[in-house]
């Protein structure tokens, strides 16, 4: 017994599973940054960047009546609003407290400087020492 797959099931079937992977690879960094509590080296400018192009790419894939990209695009956009929703709220949290600061910039002043040696400066001409 043979399945026989038109074309355009193939284009269907590629695309949602595409969108599936990509999805599902989006979805697990944001739950990585929820769970371990951090955005660290995580830009809101990225977050921001996927919010406008998939805003974009949900109305030319509407303009098309492409209901795989538009799918994919609408929930791309809900995982930007919240890894930047993530991101802005651990950037509060991370954030110093009164006092902190002051502490860093102690514990900085603390730490040996660097030493630096005094070089003399070469003698001019007009230096009275060297005349005779």
């Amino acid at each position: 017994m043979t399945i026989a797959i038109s074309g355009a099931k193939m284009q269907e079937i590629i695309g949602w599973a595409s969108s599936f992977i990509l999805l599902l690879t989006i979805g697990k960094q944001i739950y990585k940054q929820w769970s371990e509590k951090t955005s660290r080296g995580v830009s809101k400018w990225l977050y921001i960047g996927e919010i406008l192009a998939n805003a974009g790419f949900i109305i030319y894939s509407g303009m098309l009546h492409n209901y795989v990209f538009l799918v994919t695009n609408v929930l791309l956009l809900i995982s930007s609003l919240v890894g930047l929703g993530i991101v802005i709220h651990h950037r509060k949290v991370e954030a110093p407290v009164e006092g902190e600061v002051e502490s860093r910039v102690e514990s900085r002043a603390s730490k040996p400087s660097e030493q630096r040696v005094n070089v003399p400066a070469a003698p001019s001409h007009s230096d009275s020492s060297l005349s005779a």
